[in-house]
């Protein structure tokens, strides 16, 4: 069966070009070549004169097409030319249009003071900052891409699952590749540490790569650039954001460890022999640094204390 619609729109197209059309549709021919031109974005530094190249192409395909104005010129033939220049048109200001972003992008910042503070991204994940911690991502989060940056300090990811969309942070000289798991990373004065609570992560520097499960941490020396993996305990991984622990029985290293993602200090200066003794703590929720380190000052009798961003022991 026919085009109906398709049938009149060529006879409303024939009688036009033939100067044989009611007032009324030549008017509505002429409004709606105008509308659409006024509506292409154009750029005119770039292509040109839109009125002026649109004449040309229309000056060019009607001598060709219509020089002789015989009557054996088929106005088909007219109307495919007119098509043809109307496409050339519409695919070089769309290939224009396409390349221009479709808002200006922003960088977005949060920063955390004397506290901890929790940040809740576009596509779900939640991040909890320690103190004195910084992460930047673009208004276009989630869009093509999930993409941030731990500018310093120390956070937990809690990655809401998305194959499509791979979530990736940037920490300095690594980066951390996931798609949806949970997992701590604290950025230190020595270097980076990457501890995986669930799931499955990728951690990357410019010459290695390795692939964390569960209970794994990575780590990258700034001194050398390597990579190394190491096994952690549970209380490695305890909730420090959200939640009191208790340690019980536990080595130094683990405790200090675990204030120190806490409170997002930066290094432990402790010798190994000091790291290796044994206690049992309990950090509240809304435990201060100084209470902490009096509750670990007075079960081991040792002297610790801050300088800066950093713990460290007299004895």
């Amino acid at each position: 069966m026919k085009n109906k619609k398709g049938h009149r729109l060529d006879k409303l197209i024939e009688n036009y070009l033939e100067n044989e059309s009611p007032d009324s549709e030549s008017h509505l021919l002429d409004k709606f070549a105008e509308d659409f031109r006024q509506k292409l974005d154009w750029d005119e530094e770039q292509m040109g004169n839109k009125a002026e190249i649109a004449t040309d192409i229309w000056q060019k395909v009607s001598r060709h097409q219509i020089q002789d104005h015989r009557k054996t010129i088929r106005y088909r033939q007219i109307r495919v030319g007119i098509s043809i220049a109307a496409s050339l048109i519409l695919i070089v200001g769309l290939s224009f249009w396409l390349q221009k972003p479709a808002y200006k992008t922003e960088l977005f910042s949060m920063e955390t003071g004397e506290k901890m503070d929790s940040l809740k991204l576009p596509d779900g994940s939640v991040i909890f900052l320690s103190p004195d911690t910084r992460i930047c991502y673009n208004n276009d989060f989630n869009m093509k891409s999930r993409e941030v940056e731990l500018g310093k300090g120390n956070a937990f990811f809690k990655v809401a699952h998305n194959p499509e969309k791979p979530f990736i942070i940037t920490s300095g000289a690594i980066k951390t590749k996931v798609v949806g798991t949970s997992f701590n990373i604290h950025m230190g004065t020595d270097g980076y540490r990457v501890t995986v609570h669930t799931g499955k992560v990728n951690v990357a520097s410019a010459s290695e790569s390795v692939n964390l499960v569960p209970l794994q941490e990575a780590g990258y020396s700034i001194k050398d650039g390597h990579l190394s993996v190491n096994r952690v305990s549970k209380e490695d991984i305890s909730p420090w954001y959200n939640q009191d622990i208790t340690l019980t029985d536990q080595s130094l290293k683990t405790i200090l460890d675990l204030v120190e993602k806490k409170f997002g200090m930066e290094a432990v200066r402790v010798s190994p022999q000091v790291l290796n003794l044994r206690a049992t703590v309990f950090i509240a929720r809304e435990a201060t640094l100084e209470s902490v380190l009096q509750q670990i000052n007075y079960i081991t009798n040792l002297k610790m204390e801050t300088h800066g961003k950093e713990i460290s022991c007299k004895n």
